[in-house]
């Protein structure tokens, strides 16, 4: 299954992990200032869950334009960006 998530703040990271962990293949779509940060990762840290250590999370794709966007194929399209 391959998924975009646009926007990769707080809750684009955290659909983009769980969906990445349920076997999607997640590219998130972000604005060309985010794109280098987002490249290099995130390092998730658990809530509530005492003594657990931070997670990272990689190895996902990042797009910058949407002409990158429209020239694939997505089966589901997340929107998390803030209101």
């Amino acid at each position: 299954m391959r998924v975009l998530v646009v926007g990769a703040g707080a809750v684009g990271q955290v659909y983009g992990r769980y969906l990445a962990l349920a076997g999607a293949e997640v590219t998130f779509f972000v604005k060309e200032k985010y794109a280098e940060e987002c490249r290099h990762g995130f390092t998730m840290y658990p809530l509530n869950k005492k003594g657990m250590s931070p997670e990272r999370f990689e190895g996902f794709g990042v797009m910058m334009t949407a002409g990158e966007v429209a020239g694939a194929a997505w089966d589901a399209v997340f929107l998390t960006v803030s209101s």
